[in-house]
């Protein structure tokens, strides 16, 4: 049976710095607003026509950064309750957390974290006390942050990148030697499982699928999450390959992806509906060619 996790982030049309060039500031949210009924409409197609039922995990902002530019840290999450929560469809929480005084550079301090996220967990547990799933903006984590989220009784984790590391002017994360495979972390280090189950967190990590892509302008390979926003051309062999090799693939994507004319010539994202659904073809056309089963969960559905 291959398990398939679809993920959104719900973030601005800006999540890529190199996008802004391209776009009026006063638009930054269209993602939200236009991408996302997109998205539903193409999935809601994609059920009647190989019908099946198509689950899928929406990672909303809601934090400090969302507080300050609308008045409240749960805007986006009061909003897509009203309009896009159905039986399919389940909400995680995805808090971009930076610096002080930066809007791009993520923070990487658990105190300074561990604080916003109590703050805005307060606030969130007014309007929906059951979200079980997380996803760190920027991907940083930490022993102590996954201990803050399993006392907040969260089930899932979906931080993790496998195999890579950056340090630089925006992130600050290390996955590194990390299981690529759903995981209980151990507290000791949670990029890895203890044998002892009592040494482990009861909060399952659930990475994001990772290919090697090569982009025009890269030297080498590197490893990507599987990101449907990628060019089909670059990609589909490689989403034909993970599927046939793994059991579980955690996909994501940025509603934003899915409007014309962010960045027409990206050599690497493809913007537009017409890319999102050709490598979502591709999913389906592998997984029935080779008469495989399968199932699309969310995330807190899941256990191993």
């Amino acid at each position: 049976m291959k398990i398939i996790h679809l993920t959104f982030d719900l973030d601005n049309d800006f999540f890529e710095k190199s996008f802004s060039q391209n776009r009026n500031l006063n638009n930054k949210w269209d993602g939200f607003r236009i991408g996302v009924p997109k998205i539903f409409e193409i999935i809601n197609k994609f059920e009647k026509k190989y019908n099946t039922k198509i689950k899928s995990t929406w990672f909303v902002r809601i934090d400090k950064d969302i507080e300050d530019e609308f008045g409240d840290a749960c805007y986006f999450l009061k909003k897509f309750i009203e309009i896009h929560e159905t039986d399919n469809v389940e909400i995680g929480w995805h808090p971009h957390i930076y610096k002080k005084n930066s809007k791009t550079k993520f923070e990487n301090n658990d105190k300074f974290i561990i604080d916003e996220m109590d703050y805005i967990y307060n606030k969130i547990v007014g309007i929906r006390s059951n979200i079980k799933s997380f996803r760190m903006g920027g991907m940083y984590m930490s022993n102590k942050i996954l201990n803050f989220l399993q006392e907040k009784s969260f089930k899932i984790d979906s931080s993790s990148f496998p195999g890579r590391c950056r340090e630089d002017d925006i992130f600050s994360f290390d996955w590194i030697n990390s299981i690529d495979k759903p995981y209980y972390p151990s507290k000791k280090n949670i990029k890895i499982s203890s044998q002892n189950i009592n040494d482990n967190f009861k909060l399952l990590e659930i990475p994001l699928s990772t290919i090697k892509v090569k982009a025009n302008y890269d030297k080498i390979y590197f490893d990507r999450y599987l990101d449907l926003s990628f060019h089909n051309k670059l990609i589909s062999k490689k989403i034909e390959k993970y599927i046939s090799e793994n059991d579980y693939i955690t996909i994501i994507y940025h509603p934003c992806c899915i409007l014309d004319g962010i960045y027409a010539n990206h050599e690497l994202i493809n913007f537009g509906s017409s890319n999102f659904k050709n490598n979502l073809k591709i999913i389906f056309n592998t997984l029935i060619k080779n008469r495989l089963n399968f199932n699309f969960q969310n995330l807190s559905e899941f256990s191993i």
